[in-house]
């Protein structure tokens, strides 16, 4: 059985915020201050304002890459390593959120080469983290843990950074799609120390979403929820557009599983709809896949079969590929409710094929529960006990006594950090 679906991280990057620029960096100037800037600025000097500038619109991958096309041709008669490095990042980031993976890896594993090329670490493991980022989002998670690791190597002898911080978010994500959330917890609180040292208010709502996230995922909603609420709050008042859509989205599915289907799909609706205006597929997969869930509460069956097909079709088109796992899984069950076993199997058995090949763990167990159940619709009780046997083996793996064993200590550390919070906040 599935539930509604969370894997909305933000690392800085799902809502990439880069921020590796070198020191002469112009302060924290607005998106006009820097227009203005940028009229009088020639030649060279131009390039790290159209840089910026491209920051400042990450929430607008088509306007992004336009102003880093003219900073990469500018750069190929001025050429600096680091800055080629941050324009590249910004273009794999920007193809990202238009759901382009080919063309994003390509871009990542540009900034790569000159990295490696400049012998410099720092410029490498910032090269590395978005490599490791696009195997992820492509559900390639042995390889991204493999080149996030090395990414976090490079960059922690300089100490806490900004790149440091998305890498170790990164990790925890990896960790999370990977069903181990002890492991999670301990990068999401690494991550988050680190942003509150460094001052960061929308780095350290990112890290409380992730945190929510993982509440959700072991059932404890309210928790999740009191998270979620922090991080929003502080994304509206920053209007942080770019990560607004994806906290929004998160929300509206936690206060699905706590009974209160119709206000989440208010929230889910707003999410959507910020995905639409970016041209996020990605987004708009998971939001409609969420809304499916609502209505799914909400006892309609129509509604909440065409909206998890939308969702399977949108993942399908940008091979999400566990985006389409867990919209398979929800489709099937949806057929099932509706006593068409048949059509539920047909979705099942590639989409477990898929989850096995992206280990994802929880998401098999999911996907075993839904297909013993249609197993024993269809009258295969042997294939329905062995399915459910499969299912219970996974569970018992991932919620060892070990492992609860570990969030327990890290919910201690993470409790001393919010009293913390609090006092200072006094």
């Amino acid at each position: 059985m599935t539930c509604p679906e969370p894997r909305t991280f933000l690392l800085g990057i799902l809502a990439v915020s880069v921020a590796f620029w070198p020191a002469t960096r112009t302060g924290a100037a607005s998106a006009p201050g820097l227009e203005r800037l940028l009229v009088e600025a020639e030649g060279a000097d131009r390039i790290p304002l159209l840089l910026q500038l491209a920051e400042r619109s990450a929430g607008e991958p088509t306007r992004v890459l336009e102003l880093t096309d003219e900073a990469i041709a500018l750069l190929g008669t001025s050429r600096s390593d680091s800055l080629e490095v941050v324009a590249r990042g910004l273009r794999s980031d920007a193809f990202m959120n238009r759901s382009e993976s080919e063309d994003a890896f390509a871009e990542a594993r540009r900034a790569e080469t000159i990295a490696r090329d400049s012998g410099r670490d720092d410029l490498l493991g910032e090269a590395l983290f978005r490599v490791a980022f696009v195997q992820w989002r492509t559900g390639e998670h042995s390889e991204a843990l493999a080149t996030a690791e090395t990414s976090r190597r490079l960059q922690e002898p300089a100490g806490p950074s900004r790149g440091l911080f998305r890498t170790l978010s990164l990790l925890g994500a990896i960790h999370w799609s990977r069903s181990a959330l002890d492991r999670a917890l301990e990068f999401d609180l690494a991550a988050r120390e680190m942003v509150e040292g460094l001052g960061d208010e929308q780095a350290v709502a990112r890290c409380d979403n992730n945190i929510g996230l993982i509440y959700w995922d072991l059932g404890r909603n309210e928790e999740a929820f009191r998270y979620l609420s922090r991080a929003l709050e502080v994304c509206e008042r920053s209007e942080d557009r770019l990560n607004l859509k994806n906290i929004l989205n998160n929300v509206g599915l936690v206060l699905i599983e706590l009974d209160r289907p119709g206000e989440g799909a208010s929230y889910l609706d707003r999410a959507y709809r910020h995905c639409v205006e970016t041209d996020d597929l990605y987004g708009q997969g998971k939001a409609l896949s969420n809304l499916g869930f609502a209505q799914e509460k909400l006892g309609d069956s129509a509604q909440a079969l065409e909206l998890h097909e939308r969702a399977l079709a949108v993942r399908r088109q940008i091979d999400d590929k566990e985006g389409i796992v867990r919209s398979s899984d929800a489709l099937a069950e949806v057929h099932l409710a509706r006593g068409d076993a048949a059509a539920a199997l047909a979705l099942l058995e590639p989409a477990l094929v898929l989850a096995t090949a992206i280990e994802a763990r929880r998401d098999q167990a999911d996907l075993l529960d839904t297909l013993a159940e249609a197993r024993a619709a269809t009258g295969n009780a042997v294939g329905a006990l062995e399915a459910y046997r499969q299912a219970r083996a996974i569970e018992e793996d991932l919620d060892s006594d070990a492992t609860r064993q570990r969030i327990a200590d890290l919910e201690k550390q993470l409790r001393a950090a919010d009293q913390a919070r609090e006092v200072a906040a006094l």
